[in-house]
């Protein structure tokens, strides 16, 4: 069996998901992890899929017929578990800033430190129907990474920022 990632976007419409899992099944393929989100009136699609090796060329040739839809498919390696780091849930909200994220990632970027899952919305405050942007991710805090430097830093640049967050321990690996 190999692995691919098949990253799909495009119009969305009624029947999509029912389409790409009926041609991964038809290839004997199961679908193991996805994400699926309509954003605004684009559908997209990222999933990993296992798949015999000889049906590998197929699936990708029938899912790139599906009209309107651009899709980019890649074999995987298998994934190995680091045990280096810790995980943690990082969330924050703030009145909607230009480059809010950029700054937070910059920072973990220059430690190291690997942002695993993200996800961002906009929501209005509940008094003032301010927008307000809303940012949840699971990160990866490398072991020799000193934590309290991290929370140092975290704080100066919500100060720095107006931000609330919320740096919560998952789990060690």
């Amino acid at each position: 069996m190999k692995k691919i990632v098949i990253n799909t976007i495009g119009k969305d419409k009624a029947g999509l998901v029912s389409e790409i899992s009926g041609i991964i099944s038809s290839f004997n393929g199961n679908i193991e992890e996805s994400k699926m989100i309509r954003l605004e009136t684009i559908f997209t699609i990222i999933m990993v899929v296992s798949i015999p090796e000889k049906n590998v060329d197929k699936i990708i040739s029938t899912i790139n017929k599906i009209q309107n839809l651009e899709t980019l498919i890649r074999i995987t390696k298998p994934f190995k578990l680091n045990n280096n780091f810790t995980q943690y849930e990082f969330s924050l909200d703030c009145l909607d800033n230009e480059g809010i994220i950029h700054y937070y990632t910059k920072y973990f970027t220059n430690q190291k430190i690997n942002i695993e899952k993200i996800n961002t919305w906009v929501s209005n405050a509940p008094i003032s129907g301010s927008i307000l942007f809303n940012l949840e991710s699971i990160i990866d805090i490398p072991k020799n990474v000193n934590i309290s430097k991290v929370k140092s830093k975290l704080n100066f640049l919500s100060k720095e920022f107006n931000v609330n967050y919320k740096l919560l321990l998952l789990k060690s690996k």
